[in-house]
């Protein structure tokens, strides 16, 4: 019975286009427009590193207050600022095909 309530919600929120599954990309995020904006304003030949550095100077942390890794600014460098009600789109790919064991 819950299991059928909580799939027609997510099945009515996802008709509406917005985001009903998964983690929160940095566009989604409160800051995400301004670390995005924050972080490309960087990028001017520095290496990854070097942006996580300047970002935390500038107050941009992880939600633990840690810097960003290497590897979540160039995430956040690939990101697209928000533009629409329903911001973390995502193509549709099909199904994960399973290598045989």
């Amino acid at each position: 019975m819950v299991v059928a309530k909580l799939k027609g919600a997510r099945d009515r929120k996802r008709a509406t286009g917005a985001k009903v599954e998964g983690r929160k990309s940095y566009a989604e995020m409160e800051t995400g427009e301004k670390l995005i904006k924050a972080a490309r304003a960087l990028n001017d030949g520095r290496s990854l590193r070097k942006i996580s550095a300047a970002l935390a100077e500038q107050g941009h942390t992880t939600r633990e207050g840690k810097p960003f890794s290497a590897s979540s600014v160039k995430a956040i460098l690939g990101s697209e600022p928000a533009k629409s009600p329903y911001i973390g789109k995502r193509p549709s790919h099909g199904k994960r095909l399973l290598s045989a064991r």
